[in-house]
């Protein structure tokens, strides 16, 4: 499998449809991706049922900075109570362990969203080292 111009990675599968077929799905997945939250390092959408948000960008490495997901609900309530006096759930991630690729060699990133009905997305990149920050945007929900 190609997984960048001058990478190859070898794997076992079940067959070459098996694996056509799994890389099919990510690309299936962008296409159910709706709505477009956020334009930037990622672009960022939220699928179309509205339960996962979607990290997409051309290309992306391991050594790419963390992610940082703040999920606000509506009402504090639905947090933990040891995330209510923050008012938002933490949903960070590493890029290197989130990663997928499709066939067409994008990135892509797939984040489950909570259950709770949520009044904001707060998310953007940093290094987990020194807490610096490279971009964040926020995106608002309606009746949120």
């Amino acid at each position: 499998m190609q997984v960048g111009p001058a990478l190859w990675m070898p794997f076992d599968g079940r067959s070459r449809e098996w694996v056509a077929a799994r890389f099919a799905q990510f690309e299936d997945t962008l296409e159910n991706a709706r709505l477009l939250l956020m334009r930037g390092p990622f672009d960022v959408h939220l699928e179309s049922q509205g339960n996962r948000l979607l990290y997409v960008k051309d290309r992306c490495h391991n050594s790419d900075p963390a992610v940082s997901l703040h999920v606000v609900p509506v009402n504090v309530a639905d947090l933990v109570v040891d995330r209510q006096q923050d008012g938002f759930e933490n949903r960070d991630f590493d890029i290197s362990l989130a990663l997928s690729r499709t066939a067409a060699q994008r990135c892509v990133v797939v984040k489950s969203l909570p259950d709770y009905p949520i009044a904001a997305v707060r998310t953007g990149q940093y290094d987990p080292g020194s807490g610096r920050l490279f971009w964040r945007t926020e995106f608002r929900f309606a009746g949120g």
